[in-house]
Formats: C-alpha cells, sequence, structure tokens
C-alpha cells in the first residue's frame, strides 16, 4: 500500500522547501501542490519543478497514463468543478461521508485525486513508498484520508502568523507565469490572517478526526528553519520507514535537487547549495501596528498553537 504524506497549512510556511526535501528520501516522490495540478498544469501549461511544461514532462505523461489513461484522457474542467465541493468550509460535511463510507459516492473529486495518486505511483512503483503531497488544503486531506489503496499521513504545518502576513505582501516572481507580470498573487493581511485562523482550525478539529492521531503530526516552520535534519529524521520516523539514503546535511546546508513538482513556491525551480535559516525580516521591518492587528485577529490559535505575544 503506498502511503501519501499529506502536507497542510496556510501557505507561505516553507512548505515547498519541505516538500523537495522529503523528494531526495529514498522511496519518496514529491510532487508539489497537486491540488493546483488541473488548472496551473493541464490547463495553463505551466512548468513542472524539472523545467520542462507540466504537459510535456515525461514524468507527468506516465502518470496520467497510468491514472487516467493518458493527459488527453483527462477533463480537467471537470476536475476543477469538482474542487467546489470541497472547500476548506466543507471540512465537516466531507468528513461525516469519510465516516459513512460514502465519500468516492458524494464526492466527484475523490475519484480524480485517487487517480491521481494511482498514477504517480505506476510510474516507478518499485521506488514509490512515498507521495508527498503539500497542497495544503485541510478538505482535500480529509479526501485522501479516505481512498482505498493508500495510507494516509497529515503534516500539519505552520508558521506565526505575522510572519506569514509578512510573507504574501512580498513580491514574487516565477518563471513559469505569464499573467499579472509573472508575479505571485500577493495576499493582504486580513484576507491572510483570517485563512490562516480557519485553516488551523479546520485543521486541528477536523483532518486529525480524519486520519486519527497516529497519522497526524505537527510541525513548525521554526522548528524546520533550526532544525531541519532533526525534522526530516522525525517525519521519516513517523511514517515508519528505513530509506537507504536521504540527503546529507552539514549543520544547515544541505544539497537541493529539483523534483517533479506539480506546482508551488518559486524555489522549486532552484537547485544546488543551500542554507536552510530562519526568515525573521517582519520583526523588524513589520510594523508595530500591523504586528497587534495580526495578534488580535489570530488571537485563538496563537494561544493554540502556544506562538508568543510579540508587537
Amino acid at each position: 500500500m503506498t502511503k501519501i504524506l499529506y502536507i497542510s497549512g496556510w501557505g507561505r510556511s516553507g512548505t515547498t522547501l519541505l516538500n523537495s526535501l522529503l523528494g531526495q528520501v529514498d522511496g519518496f516522490v514529491s510532487t508539489g501542490e497537486l491540488h493546483q495540478i488541473w488548472q496551473r498544469g493541464l490547463i495553463q501549461g505551466r512548468s513542472c519543478g524539472c523545467g520542462l511544461p507540466l504537459v510535456e514532462c515525461p514524468f507527468w505523461r506516465r502518470a496520467f497514463d497510468g491514472g487516467f489513461g493518458g493527459i488527453s484522457a483527462v477533463d480537467a474542467e471537470a476536475a476543477i468543478a469538482s474542487q467546489r465541493n470541497v472547500h476548506t468550509r466543507h471540512a465537516r460535511r466531507v468528513l461525516s461521508a469519510l465516516r459513512s463510507h460514502t465519500l468516492l459516492e458524494k464526492y466527484d473529486y475523490a475519484p480524480y485525486l485517487k487517480k491521481l495518486y494511482t498514477g504517480i505511483a505506476s510510474v516507478d512503483p518499485e521506488n514509490t513508498r512515498v507521495i508527498v503531497d503539500s497542497s495544503k488544503y485541510p478538505t482535500d486531506a480529509i479526501v485522501a484520508s479516505g481512498l482505498p489503496g493508500f495510507e494516509v499521513f497529515v503534516l500539519h504545518v505552520v508558521r506565526d502568523p505575522r510572519a506569514v502576513a509578512f510573507s504574501w505582501r512580498r513580491i514574487k516572481n516565477t518563471p513559469d507565469k505569464t499573467a499579472d507580470g509573472g508575479r505571485l498573487r500577493r495576499v493582504g493581511m486580513l484576507r491572510s490572517t483570517m485563512v490562516w485562523q480557519f485553516y488551523n482550525w479546520v485543521i486541528v478539529r477536523y483532518v486529525r478526526r480524519a486520519v486519527g492521531a497516529s497519522h497526524f503530526s505537527q510541525l513548525t516552520y521554526e522548528q524546520l528553519a533550526a532544525r531541519p535534519e532533526e525534522t526530516l529524521d522525525q517525519l521519516i520516523r513517523l511514517l515508519g520507514e528505513t530509506p537507504a539514503y536521504r540527503p546529507e546535511f552539514d549543520g544547515n546546508k544541505v544539497e537541493v535537487a529539483r523534483s517533479h513538482t506539480a506546482s508551488g513556491n518559486p524555489n522549486r525551480f532552484e537547485s544546488g547549495p543551500r542554507t536552510i535559516r530562519l526568515d525573521s525580516e517582519w520583526e523588524s521591518k513589520m510594523p508595530s501596528w500591523r504586528k497587534l492587528a495580526v495578534s488580535l485577529l489570530a488571537y485563538p490559535m496563537i494561544t493554540r498553537l502556544r506562538y508568543p505575544w510579540k508587537v
């Protein structure tokens, strides 16, 4: 049975870096944000992490052959339409369907995700024990946990909401996007904080119940940045894996390789030596009133997740 490590949380929390590191572990396949593959990869023709347009990438062509009978057989528009019924606000309803064993019948997106995971596993079945999906959407994690033939683990990744709000305002270019000047979308402070609050609440309340305590773990961006090697080893143990190899670290320095990621932060296109360090620029550059505003808006989950009060 192929294992799925579903990384859930709100964006700008280091999940693309984590996905890349995990993709270099023996038996692990890093796929990036699979939730976006239908729109960005198939319809918009954006790039795989290897640099090729996703529809031309040999890995993804084999994956769609194995799961759907070919890329041309995929109805990407229908897949996107089916995602509307598994929005984060539908988490409770989807969890109910999971528990009543009616998930595949009630939610059209479930068969699409099952076929996608099946196709990915079929590319190199002898060497694919864990598929790493960093889509982050909480309700997708519930859907994944109900798919027959897969053992699903969820990693809840959290970052300080003030750092997240600051990061979402940065201007970032991505080489595979032509619209909007080739820049990633920016999210305002209010929206970022409210989504951070809602996503994390849904994950703690519903996603954890969907997979069970033994298949659920929580990780902070701050832990990953401070102790990347230890973090990687902990995740490998969580999954019950004993890989023949994994990335070698020299302190916080590590060699990062490209992988076949469907979507994610632009750093998925980078490769070579990298020093992993905490991005704390927000502490000195974010105005005090913004820190206070985010802290107040996110207060319930800041308290629950034990982040310090900072202004």
